[in-house]
């Protein structure tokens, strides 16, 4: 298999090629594959440091993502770098199941919208966090790019609400969809996936989210009370959703 740049088709000057994700399906059970990617980007302190591809099976057999159990070669093909893995699959691929394989544990712009509209109804209705959702800006292909807003309900949040400003907020109409109060509290401003391809940031995001909105800890209610955390989940939303690993549509 080879590697596309990023940014295509929209322009040839890209020059990342590290992400991939794809899936095979009609393989008897307990027969091996070897798998060649080539023309990849120098990934080898990755590989050195124990990196291997990830891989499910869908939509029953193993739907959580896990390292593949044999080894992985890595190094200078004729063509570039390459990497090359062998997997037996112990599922029959040939009926229902699919296999999936990727760079790493994938999070794509789907997840991630359907993460923060989750957080929305659970916690829109809570007596003590003050949750808030809406849409910072439009991609060049017009995907959304969400602000989350999340602090304590008490008496530094002000009727009065944040502005708008000029060519952002698309959506806001200030009926069903409208600035965030104003709070009294310093900012702590968090984001992730300006690189699309850094999953990890997603994972590592998801975490303190969950942590924030915990209303059972005694700590995240400290930090609720005492700062506004304004959240950016994905900054780069076109790249994530095609899969580059740097680049976003067009550089």
């Amino acid at each position: 298999m080879y590697m596309s740049q990023d940014s295509e088709p929209y322009t040839n000057k890209g020059h990342y090629r590290t992400w991939f994700y794809f899936s095979v399906k009609g393989v008897p059970i307990n027969h091996t594959l070897t798998f060649v990617i080539r023309n990849m980007n120098n990934q080898g302190a990755l590989y050195r440091a124990g990196l291997k591809p990830v891989y499910r099976v869908m939509p029953k057999a193993s739907k959580k993502w896990k390292r593949i159990p044999g080894n992985v070669d890595f190094g200078k093909g004729e063509e570039g770098y390459q990497v090359t893995f062998s997997h037996t699959f112990t599922e029959d691929a040939t009926q229902e199941e699919t296999y999936y394989f990727a760079f790493s544990y994938p999070y794509s712009l789907e997840e991630s919208l359907k993460a923060s509209q989750r957080m929305l109804k659970k916690y829109q209705d809570s007596e003590t966090i003050y949750f808030h959702k809406e849409i910072l800006a439009l991609s060049l292909e017009n995907r959304p790019m969400e602000l989350l807003t999340i602090t304590g309900k008490d008496e530094k949040i002000m009727t009065e609400r944040e502005l708008l400003i000029e060519s952002l907020f698309p959506y806001h109409d200030g009926e069903n969809e409208i600035r965030p109060f104003i709070t009294n509290k310093p900012t702590v401003f968090l984001t992730a996936r300006v690189h699309p391809g850094e999953t990890p940031a997603s994972y590592v995001l998801n975490g303190i989210l969950n942590f924030i909105l915990n209303e059972k800890s005694e700590q995240a209610k400290i930090l609720r009370d005492r700062f506004v955390f304004k959240v950016i989940p994905i900054l780069n939303p076109d790249g994530v959703y095609r899969g580059y690993y740097r680049h976003d549509t067009k550089n």
